[in-house]
């Protein structure tokens, strides 16, 4: 089982948008997760997740991660 695991590649990087805005969207994806996961959210909503995490800040980190690798 190990061997299926894959180092974080931006585990050494910094974002300062991470910084500002990563425990938001955090705590934003650990709300969702669980009710689309155990049904009680629709699966519909995962898009809805995705676009909220992309404008929140996602994308700016992403940007930031992809300039460093």
């Amino acid at each position: 089982m190990v061997a299926g695991f894959v180092p974080n590649p931006v585990a050494n990087l910094d974002s300062e948008t991470s910084y500002s805005k990563g425990d938001a969207l955090s705590t934003m994806v650990t709300d969702y997760t669980p009710g689309i996961v155990t049904g009680r959210r629709p699966l519909s909503e995962l898009a809805d997740l995705r676009k909220r995490w992309a404008s929140g800040g996602g994308d700016a980190m992403r940007a930031e991660y992809a300039e460093q690798l």
